[in-house]
């Protein structure tokens, strides 16, 4: 009986206090909502404004890198011209060893 008091007790204890947590609460009023309202939209542009900033620098350097990769990939018969792939200024990665 004493192992059940143990557990019944903290567990009634905490149903008070929830109890008398919500009786206590109030809903805020309008001036008071608006403020929350204000701070949680500024806080909404604030992290929106630095993922586009971050997004927007993470997209120039992959841009930054795929141009230095493609650098590597020219062979002179790119510059020259190829006729077996006209128009394109570098090879796939796969046919860059490949003799014909």
């Amino acid at each position: 009986m004493d192992q059940v008091m143990q557990f019944v007790k903290p567990s009634w204890q905490f149903l008070k206090d929830s109890i008398h947590l919500v009786k206590r609460c109030t809903k805020p009023d309008r001036k008071e909502f608006y403020k929350i309202a204000m701070a949680t939209a500024i806080g909404f542009a604030i992290m929106g404004s630095i993922g586009f900033f971050v997004k927007l620098i993470h997209i120039s350097i992959n841009n930054i890198i795929d141009l230095a990769e493609i650098d590597t990939q020219i062979t002179p018969a790119c510059l020259v011209g190829s006729s077996q792939y006209p128009g394109k200024c570098c090879k796939p990665l796969g046919s860059l060893d490949d003799p014909g």
